[in-house]
């Protein structure tokens, strides 16, 4: 039997959301809505680590496309609610 993992992603436009809930709620790791307005709309921004921060909230990595041709993904910290993390979506992956 294969074994998988179940990857949690963002939408460009969850990811909007997300970066503007941050913002209007203060909380310690935001990103620039600015920025995320110019990435691809279709592209999945998926979720390498989350962990639980200050009991309140998820504070998770996304991984974005690269800003260069040729360079590696861009990695961000976005603190979110339990309740946006909960409404992800997810992609079930084949691990090798």
């Amino acid at each position: 039997m294969q074994k998988e993992k179940t990857i949690k992603y963002f939408t460009k436009s969850m990811l909007l959301m997300a970066a503007d809930d941050a913002i209007n709620k203060n909380r310690n790791r935001q990103l620039d809505v600015e920025k995320i307005e110019v990435l691809p709309d279709s592209y999945k921004y998926p979720i390498g680590l989350s962990m639980p921060h200050n009991d309140v909230e998820w504070r998770v990595q996304i991984f974005m496309p690269p800003l260069e041709e040729d360079g590696d993904p861009v990695e961000a910290w976005l603190d979110i609610s339990f309740e946006m993390y909960d409404s992800l979506r997810e992609v079930t992956m084949p691990i090798h």
